[in-house]
C-alpha cells in the first residue's frame, strides 16, 4: 500500500490526495509496522522478524530484504511528507495531527527505525541477502528436478521446501524494478544472475519480472524467453493449474515485459526514463502511455526509437540517460548496440 501511494504521487504529483487521505494511511501504516518490528540486542539494528517475503518458499524468516527495505522507505516517506506539510500546509498538518492523534515522538522514532534498518548486503559481491541466513541454506539444482514434481508445492511438504535456497518467485529482485534508481547496473546483474538461477518460477508473476530485469542487464535472449513464458503460461498450462482459472498477473506482466523490459520504462525517477531495445525476432513494436494529461507514443524498430506526443502538452522524459522534450513533432533516437 505504501508503494502504491508513493508511486501514484510520483507519477501524478497529486499532493491533494497525499495531504489528505494519503498521509493518514501513511501514519497508520507506519504505526502498524513500527509495532511489528523490533530491535536486535546483538547489532542494535531494527528489523522485522518471523515474516514471509514475496518468495513464499521461505516463511517465518528474519529481516527479509524486501520487507525491511519497504519498511525503511515507508518510514522515510511518512516523515518527509509530515515535514513537507508542516512547512507548506501548516493548517492541514495540524488537522492530520489532530485526526490521527499523532504524538511528536512518533516521527522521530520512525526516522530512527529507518536509519537503523537492517539491510543485508555482501559489499564484495554486491549481492543482497534475501533474509538472515539465506546464504547458508543448502543449494538444490532446480534444473534437474523432474517435471513430474511440478508444481513442487503440491508434491513436496513445505517443511522440505523451506530447507533449500530454491525460490518460488522473485523476492528482492522486485526492489531493483520498483526502485531501479537505487541500484547500480553491476548490482542488478550480480543479483539477477544469482537469484534467477535459484528460482523455479512456480508463479505467474515470476517470468515477467525476470523478463524486465533480463532486458535491463543485457540478457535479451533470456528476456524474450521469459516474456514468451509469461504469454503462454496459461495457454500451455506450464504450471499445471490452468483449470483453476487464468492468471491476471501473467497477463499484466506481459505488458510490463514489453513496456518496462524492452521499452526500458522506469517510473521511480523524474522524469520518466526510457532505454528501448528490440528482440532479434521482432521487426518493430509500438506502445502508448498516458502521463499527466498527455498521451505519448513510442515506436521502436531495428535501428531507431521514435517518441511523440499524440495528444496533450509536451512532456520531458529521459532517453538513454539524456533529458529530452517530446512534442507532437516527435523525436527519433538511435538504439544502442546489443550489450
Amino acid at each position: 500500500i505504501f508503494y502504491a501511494i508513493w508511486h501514484y504521487i510520483k507519477l501524478t504529483g497529486d499532493t491533494e490526495f497525499l495531504y489528505k487521505e494519503g498521509i493518514e494511511l501513511l501514519v497508520q501504516m507506519s504505526r502498524c509496522m513500527a509495532s511489528w518490528g523490533g530491535w536486535s540486542p546483538r547489532t542494535g539494528e531494527f528489523g522485522f522478524y518471523g515474516v514471509m517475503g514475496p518468495d513464499e518458499f521461505h516463511m517465518f524468516v528474519n529481516n527479509n530484504c524486501y520487507t525491511n527495505t519497504l519498511g525503511k522507505k515507508m518510514f522515510e516517506y511518512t516523515v518527509a511528507t509530515l515535514e513537507e506539510m508542516q512547512k507548506k500546509e501548516p493548517k492541514r498538518y495540524q488537522d492530520v495531527v489532530k485526526k490521527t492523534k499523532l504524538d511528536a515522538t512518533e516521527p522521530k522514532e520512525w526516522a530512527k527505525m529507518a536509519a537503523k534498518m537492517r539491510i543485508l548486503k555482501d559489499k564484495k559481491t554486491g549481492l543482497y541477502e534475501q533474509h538472515d541466513g539465506y546464504f547458508d541454506l543448502p543449494h538444490i539444482d532446480i534444473e534437474h528436478l523432474p517435471l513430474s514434481l511440478i508444481p513442487i508445492y503440491k508434491n513436496w511438504p513445505y517443511i522440505k521446501i523451506f530447507r533449500y535456497d530454491m525460490l518460488k518467485q522473485p523476492d528482492l529482485l522486485n526492489l531493483m524494478y520498483f526502485f531501479s534508481n537505487d541500484y547500480t547496473a553491476k548490482e542488478k546483474l550480480a543479483n539477477y544472475e544469482f537469484y534467477e538461477a535459484r528460482t523455479i518460477h512456480e508463479s505467474s508473476m515470476s517470468p515477467a519480472l525476470h523478463s524486465v530485469l533480463a532486458a535491463e542487464v543485457g540478457k535479451l535472449e533470456d528476456a524474450y524467453s521469459f516474456l514468451a513464458y509469461a504469454s503462454r503460461l496459461d495457454l500451455d498450462n506450464y504450471n499445471r493449474n490452468t483449470d483453476q482459472g487464468l492468471h491476471a498477473t501473467a497477463s499484466s506482466g506481459v505488458w510490463a515485459g514489453v513496456i518496462s523490459g524492452f521499452g526500458g520504462l522506469r517510473t521511480d525517477m523524474e522524469p520518466l526514463s526510457f532505454a528501448p531495445q528490440i528482440p532479434k525476432k521482432w521487426k518493430s513494436y509500438k506502445f502508448r502511455l498516458f502521463y499527466r494529461g498527455s498521451r505519448i507514443q513510442v515506436s521502436v524498430n531495428k535501428t531507431n526509437a521514435t517518441f511523440e506526443v499524440i495528444s496533450g502538452d509536451a512532456v520531458d522524459v529521459t532517453i538513454f540517460g539524456k533529458r529530452r522534450t517530446v512534442t507532437s513533432d516527435g523525436i527519433t533516437v538511435k538504439l544502442k548496440a546489443d550489450k
